[in-house]
């Protein structure tokens, strides 16, 4: 049985006297398609900044009032987190639930979303070890010297906006 990997399975935002905007990815290839300007590269964004990318969601219309991001994913091993991202924030908090069971009371872990190879308490190291590749290095350049592999790196393959198709 495979246990290494995840996928999303849920993308939310909320705001204050907002309703809650989602939406609903199955396990495998997910292809979101639709008409110019009806909101794809602003769920491409969102997932990236979950990511730990530093670039917020660009704003548009639909999003004025939405300040919180969930990004709720599926371990192959069964486990089911979500990540918790506030737009203009630098710190993520993972919960062992999935987003309707998350609690005010509800233990989570406090990560950093950028990625730093020698404090594990980041998004980058946390998405690897769920991948069980993380502690890699990268070969930077011919001399030989080598980058610590974040999940910035991995994003960049498995993440295809409209410009790579």
């Amino acid at each position: 049985m495979k246990t290494n990997g995840f996928y999303i399975t849920e993308i939310r935002l909320k705001g204050k006297k907002k309703e809650d905007a989602k939406i609903i990815l199955k396990k495998g290839l997910n292809v979101i398609s639709g008409a110019s300007d009806t909101g794809k590269t602003y769920i491409f964004q969102l997932i990236n900044y979950m990511f730990g990318s530093e670039d917020e969601p660009k704003a548009i219309d639909e999003s004025i009032g939405y300040s919180t991001i969930y990004l709720e994913i599926k371990a192959y091993s069964g486990k089911e987190i979500t990540l918790k991202r506030e737009i203009g924030e630098s710190t993520i908090h993972a919960y062992e639930s999935k987003i309707d069971e998350i609690h005010v009371l509800q233990n989570y872990v406090k990560l950093k979303a950028k990625h730093d190879k020698d404090d594990k308490d980041n998004i980058s190291s946390f998405l690897l070890s769920l991948t069980g590749i993380e502690g890699m290095l990268l070969r930077k350049n011919a001399r030989g010297n080598k980058i610590s592999f974040s999940f910035r790196h991995f994003a960049g393959l498995i993440m295809l906006n409209e410009e790579k198709i």
